[in-house]
């Protein structure tokens, strides 16, 4: 038994366990863990950078369904996802600014607090990955209370659109928010989720 164990190369073992769980196979998840090790060194770099010296910004917006669950840190798989949200997302665009108006002051950054709020190293890789033309990223998810619009994921994505200074913003909410989104942003446009 204990030259069976002495044989296993663990290392193997848990690589193939946390490819699984990210649904991708052992040379997809070795490239996808370099690409994240690339991005925090260089976000060591744009990390209490003023937004006027970031990056451009590519904002592509991914509407899939499959990969909805990205919008959440906590959530970790599809099946999640429908738990927590089983009537799923619409998605819509709207001008930024008129997103920013409405927004909370619990989700709302400011350029003198823009390092001081959140995870500075959430978002510094946020930008980082961003300034790659050809990365995709779902778009923050949103909720209407007592307080205003709430970012319920992806404050990061918000705040480097932001700061960016991007015209409009692509965001999720559900169906019970609709109606209300309706009335409050005059620049609303519901757009289509790609299954």
């Amino acid at each position: 038994m204990k030259d069976d164990l002495e044989n296993i190369n663990f290392d193997e073992v848990f690589l193939s366990i946390f490819a699984s769980q990210e649904g991708l196979t052992r040379e997809e998840y070795l490239i996808r863990k370099t690409e994240r090790e690339c991005i925090k060194y260089e976000a060591s770099k744009v990390m209490n950078l003023s937004p006027n010296k970031w990056p451009k910004l590519y904002f592509n917006w991914d509407l899939r369904q499959k990969n909805q669950r990205l919008s959440f840190d906590n959530i970790d798989s599809l099946e999640d996802l429908n738990h927590y949200y089983p009537e799923g997302f619409l998605a819509f665009k709207a001008e930024l600014k008129e997103v920013d108006n409405y927004l909370n002051s619990y989700s709302k950054r400011t350029l003198e607090d823009l390092w001081e709020v959140g995870y500075p190293d959430k978002l510094a890789q946020i930008i980082v990955y961003l300034s790659n033309k050809d990365n995709s990223i779902s778009p923050p998810v949103i909720i209407i209370n007592e307080a205003g619009i709430t970012l319920k994921g992806g404050n990061h994505r918000y705040t480097a659109a932001k700061f960016s200074f991007q015209k409009y913003i692509t965001m999720y909410t559900t169906q019970n928010y609709k109606s209300e989104l309706n009335k409050l942003l005059k620049t609303i446009e519901w757009l289509s989720i790609k299954l």
